[in-house]
């Protein structure tokens, strides 16, 4: 009888998103990918797409993909600040009681798209 192999785990199956953000934290998070073309060519376009969809993206970062002269670049870049800060409700209110001049001269003219 032959001796028994070593059992080893199976991977998990890695998806392009996973595959995408495993290569650019090994490149400083940017990479620039060759644009192919034919029925085999990868389509860079298409996988970050897919990576911005998956949900697997950090929620301080954003993933940016454009092409330029040397191929198609991808960067996985932080928000800034501002855009992450929470905006505190303005108080409007239920109707207008005193418009503008301009808003009221607008009110009274029939519109010519109605």
């Amino acid at each position: 009888m032959a001796p028994s192999r070593p059992k080893t785990a199976p991977k998990a199956r890695t998806n392009y998103a996973d595959q995408l953000l495993e290569e650019l934290a090994a490149n400083d998070s940017c990479l620039i990918k060759p644009i192919e073309s034919g029925p085999n060519a990868v389509n860079s376009a298409s996988r970050v797409n897919t990576a911005r969809k998956s949900g697997k993206i950090p929620r301080t970062q954003e993933l940016h993909g454009y092409r330029t002269h040397r191929g198609y670049e991808i960067k996985l870049v932080d928000i800034p600040a501002w855009r992450l800060a929470e905006l505190a409700p303005l108080h409007v209110p239920a109707r207008l009681t005193k418009p503008h001049s301009i808003v009221a001269v607008l009110k009274s003219c029939r519109s010519p798209w109605v």
